[in-house]
């Protein structure tokens, strides 16, 4: 019996090396036709997507690199998912199945140090390393609460890793504390995804400028000992550097190289597209999974590795009138990529809106009465915008070349935003006279601004606070505010006399999101927390202004489902409330169907031969 299983082993090993053979010979065009792949068994499929992502909105492979290839060629680790736990498996290619790598449960972003020793990947808000051949898991660096956005050696043992949004990409030297390698600048909002070139002197990482959207990007070399830097490539993402000498790199999920000169820094000649319909991941219901970390990895062999997937787009959503008893009305709209915003205007003709491409997110007005939207003059990525008392403007949060502020346009377009102050700064409500908006700093603390360019005059809207605050709204008579604090552990909605520091009254008993006024001043709205399923209502409680302002108890109008109606948003409201108080307006996102879970791993072992071919001569 075990004569006759060896055997049967060797034969599929022998059938299996003569169809990579065939599969990879060479053909008149130098592309291959076919590809061969290897599953991911005994893993159901391989992914490092968070347990927070929706599936449905999930890039295949996840939103974090999900393979690496060991430096001979002839292994991949991979983030490997089965029966919804997850942990690494090595699988080499010859082998019948992968094998899981023990003590690396929850484990992500592996990475092979290029001796082939070591192993380093993020677990437990810790990067850690493990002989590759198994044994002890040992932490080397500490303090990394989410999975990096890249994760890479150097060939002095060093690894680098991206903080992610807002962050540089530090390192973790074999003997010592980590620090940042990289600074980022005032134009940028990160860098992220980094790699190194030989001799671990120069380090490449992706500079990103925007927190949604993609086109501005840039692929940068920096000498490690000066921090000198040099831009190497614009509107690319994820640069890995392949011997004897090129970068390959994605835009937008194709995978392109270019000869590059690792001495002078310099790249020559064009820009192959070499490969399309990698997974990237581009696109997320939450920005933090906005990484742009493509599934492909090279080996120095020359071998490539990767997961097949389309861009993955911004789910479509409709346009929807809510009334005070749950029912949903869909508007006339047609079906964009909205974001979560729906604010009314205060003629109640129209909504501002928030569409969301791979290229920007821009501002766009529908009009209730004529059924048609129209963008307003963008390029960047705005976020919930907030309309004037007459109607005339809108101010939002704006990034723009890598810069966040608070920013105003008029609300017919004719001129692009007017950046009014840095920061991020995320605009709730403009006050009765217009002359001033509430804003959110940093998504905790409170501050009313001047709109007037230059002079934004930044005052605290309330004083002392340690805690988290959200949700700023002023009253229509502009004599009260009304927001959300969590100085009782939970979010709960205060009212409190505007201007001054009268006594906050509170309006929720049971924890409350997103307050609004309802536009008689005389009822507040406010979104319930979640219960065990998931569901929220939206509550209503009765306002008498006096001194202490008389406040009902609260009442449930609706539940509803926040992923089929969008109205609970942080730190500031989404929804828009009729003039009469009746209606509800908010954007309704279209269930996307699920991506099918990415079961094989499709290989190219001589790569390397096909980027000599393709890039010679261009």
């Amino acid at each position: 019996a075990r004569w006759a299983l060896t055997a049967a082993r060797g034969l599929a090993l022998v059938a299996l090396g003569a169809a990579l053979t065939w599969m990879l010979r060479p053909s008149p065009s130098t592309v291959p036709l076919t590809r061969p792949s290897v599953d991911v068994l005994p893993a159901d499929e391989i992914s490092s997507a968070d347990v927070a992502e929706p599936a449905s909105m999930a890039t295949p492979g996840g939103s974090r690199t999900a393979l690496a290839w060991t430096p001979d060629g002839e292994a991949i680790v991979f983030v490997g998912r089965r029966a919804g736990a997850s942990q690494l498996y090595l699988r080499r290619l010859y082998d019948v199945e992968a094998r899981p790598i023990a003590h690396t449960e929850g484990a992500q972003q592996p990475a092979v140090s290029p001796d082939g020793q070591w192993l380093a990947f993020w677990a437990g808000g810790a990067i850690r390393k493990m002989h590759l051949g198994g044994g002890p898991v040992m932490d080397v660096a500490g303090g990394f609460n989410e999975p990096p956005w890249g994760l890479a050696w150097d060939d002095r043992g060093r690894l680098y890793a991206g903080r992610g949004p807002g962050g540089a990409v530090w390192v973790v030297p074999p003997d010592g504390p980590p620090a940042p390698a990289t600074k980022v600048g005032a134009s940028e909002v990160a860098h992220i995804l980094p790699s190194s070139l030989p001799g671990g002197q120069t380090l490449l990482y992706t500079a990103r400028k925007r927190q949604w959207s993609w086109g501005d990007e840039e692929i940068v070399a920096q000498d490690l000992a000066s921090g000198a830097r040099k831009v190497l490539l614009k509107d690319a993402v994820d640069a890995r550097y392949v011997a004897p000498g090129y970068l390959v790199f994605l835009r937008r999920g194709t995978l392109f190289a270019t000869r590059f000169d690792p001495e002078r820094l310099e790249t020559r000649g064009a820009q192959v597209a070499m490969l399309d319909s990698v997974a990237q991941a581009l696109t997320a219901s939450n920005s933090d999974y906005v990484t742009g970390a493509g599934q492909f990895a090279v080996a120095p062999t020359g071998a490539l590795a990767w997961l097949r997937g389309m861009v993955t787009p911004y789910p479509q959503a409709t346009l929807a009138a809510v009334d005070r008893q749950g029912r949903v009305s869909p508007l006339p709209a047609p079906a964009r990529s909205y974001g979560p915003a729906a604010r009314l205007s205060p003629d109640g003709r129209r909504l501002a809106v928030i569409v969301r491409t791979l290229e920007d997110a821009g501002v766009w007005i529908y009009d209730l009465e004529r059924g048609v939207t129209t963008p307003l003059a963008g390029g960047g990525e705005a976020w919930i915008p907030v309309w004037s008392p007459h109607g005339l403007r809108l101010a939002f949060e704006w990034l723009e070349n890598g810069r966040q502020a608070l920013a105003v346009q008029p609300a017919d377009g004719s001129t692009p935003p007017q950046a009014l102050a840095p920061g991020d700064l995320t605009v709730s409500a403009f006050t009765p006279d217009g002359r001033r908006v509430a804003v959110v700093r940093d998504s905790k603390e409170l501050l009313t601004m001047a709109v007037d360019p230059g002079r934004p005059d930044p005052q605290p809207l309330t004083r002392g606070a340690r805690q988290a605050e959200r949700w700023p709204e002023f009253s229509p008579d502009g004599r009260w505010l009304a927001y959300g604090s969590d100085v009782s552990g939970r979010f709960e909605i205060y009212v409190r006399p505007y201007p001054g520091d009268g006594q906050a009254e509170p309006v929720s008993a049971d924890g409350g999101w997103s307050p609004a006024w309802n536009p008689n001043g005389r009822e507040l709205f406010y979104v319930s927390l979640p219960d065990a399923q998931g569901r929220r209502r939206l509550m209503a409680a009765a306002f008498a202004p006096g001194s202490p302002p008389r406040i009902g108890r609260p009442q449930a109008l609706f539940e509803f489902d926040p992923r089929q109606l969008r109205f609970a948003c942080t730190p500031v409201r989404c929804y828009g409330v009729a003039a009469d108080g009746r209606r509800f307006y908010v954007t309704a996102p279209r269930a996307p169907a699920t991506p099918a879970p990415v079961t094989h791993v499709t290989l190219a072992l001589d790569w390397a031969a096909e980027l000599r071919a393709r890039t010679r001569n261009r």
